[in-house]
């Protein structure tokens, strides 16, 4: 467990999970969510907000989770986002803050 921490804060400095991680830890604080759950439920709406500043790089990452070849910037975004949420759906995270 210990290494696997480690690999992982190495990776989040590179990554920027900045936005994730600040609004996850208060609801974890707050409402006494696990990490894992107050993360899940803020990343999509997290990559709804992103994808409008980078559209780019959400065609790799829509292409990498199976999107067409031909996918535009602006379908991008909400390939992405939709995938997240069936994940968080097919796993019985909360699409609400409610």
């Amino acid at each position: 467990m210990a290494t696997a921490s480690l690999m992982a804060g190495l990776a989040f400095g590179n990554a920027g999970v900045g936005a994730v991680h600040a609004l996850a830890y208060p609801l974890g604080g707050r409402f006494h969510l696990s990490h894992g759950v107050s993360n899940a439920v803020m990343f999509s709406h997290v990559m709804r907000w992103n994808s409008t500043s980078c559209p780019d790089k959400f065609i790799d990452i829509a292409i990498a989770m199976g999107a067409d070849h031909s996918i535009s910037e602006s379908e991008a975004g909400d390939y992405v986002v939709a995938k997240i949420e069936a994940l968080c759906v097919s796993v019985s995270i909360p699409k609400q803050l409610r």
